[in-house]
């Protein structure tokens, strides 16, 4: 798909940007009257460091699983969506791009993950004073009571919250109330800046893709040469996960990407991992195509 109108056209009738908004709180603060007790005993200058304080010291088993859970969501999101960014930003800052034909499920999905986080955080806001009083006998003469906020703020310090909203498209500029000459630049630079977050979106996923390929096809050599390794089930999850995400997110529609995404499912995905520890032949054939796919999957011409 070479022509920029037919892709902002794709993109806006068939895929949608995420956006997620995930506040937590460390539990950690800098202790100004530590660091500069520390730095005077040890004759520093000023600026040698800090010290922080871990305000859930030896206490913080609810606090561990709300951060859990939390990365646990952003996982879950980038798995499922790819970056919307420019040159500039980084792959996972800001909004992210997904089939509007999955979107429902991963709504479903995001929603079953955020009940478990809310369920951690009303947890914590359960034991917090239980919590708080251990961690400040654990700290001794580093603990202050300010430091600690009020239970009752824990459902604001700890939210989720998602947003799915349309991608711009060209023709938005023409409903700006701008002079037409205007309008015809901004769309046109919009149509530019889609051409090279689409590259970018399709980069990370070739980076992914690679490095799943690459992955089974080193641990499935070791398998079947009966070398000590470990097998987990992510070897053949996250690769089905990626294949998922080259189907849906075949933005420009290539032929060769749609080919790679059955090819992989047919050579690499028939099998759960236990099979192989049982099977070292199989892991050594599975291993060479998956080392096959590795270059299939790095040919550029795939991803344009």
């Amino acid at each position: 798909m070479s022509d920029k109108t037919q892709l902002n056209d794709a993109l806006a009738s068939n895929y949608l940007l995420v956006d997620l908004q995930l506040r937590s709180w460390s539990g950690k603060s800098t202790d100004r009257s530590a660091s500069d007790e520390v730095i005077s005993n040890k004759g520093a200058t000023q600026d040698s460091g800090r010290f922080v304080k871990n305000l859930f010291a030896g206490a913080d088993g609810e606090l561990k699983a709300v951060n859990q859970m939390g990365t646990a969501i952003r996982a879950f999101v980038y798995a499922k969506t790819l970056p919307w960014s420019n040159n500039t930003d980084g792959a996972k800052r800001g909004d992210r791009l997904i089939s509007a034909k999955t979107s429902f499920e991963f709504l479903k999905e995001l929603n079953d993950i955020k009940r478990d986080y809310d369920a951690a955080v009303a947890k914590l806001q359960q034991m917090w004073d239980v919590r708080k009083a251990e961690a400040i006998r654990n700290l001794g003469g580093l603990a202050r009571e300010a430091d600690y906020p009020d239970p009752s703020t824990l459902p604001d310090m700890f939210s989720v919250s998602i947003d799915l909203r349309p991608v711009p498209t060209m023709g938005d500029f023409k409903r700006v109330n701008v002079p037409a000459e205007l309008a015809e630049a901004l769309g046109e630079r919009h149509m530019q800046l889609a051409e090279e977050q689409v590259a970018n979106a399709l980069d990370e996923l070739k980076k992914k893709l690679l490095e799943s390929l690459q992955r089974m096809g080193v641990q499935l050599k070791k398998c079947g040469a009966k070398e000590k390794t470990r097998l987990y089930d992510s070897l053949v999850t996250n690769l089905q996960d990626l294949v998922g995400l080259a189907r849906t997110m075949n933005v420009r529609n290539s032929q060769g990407l749609s080919d790679l995404a059955d090819k992989i499912e047919a050579q690499l995905l028939q099998h759960p991992v236990e099979v192989y520890r049982n099977h070292p032949e199989l892991a050594t054939a599975v291993a060479q195509n998956a080392e096959a796919l590795a270059v299939d999957a790095s040919l550029e011409e795939i991803w344009k």
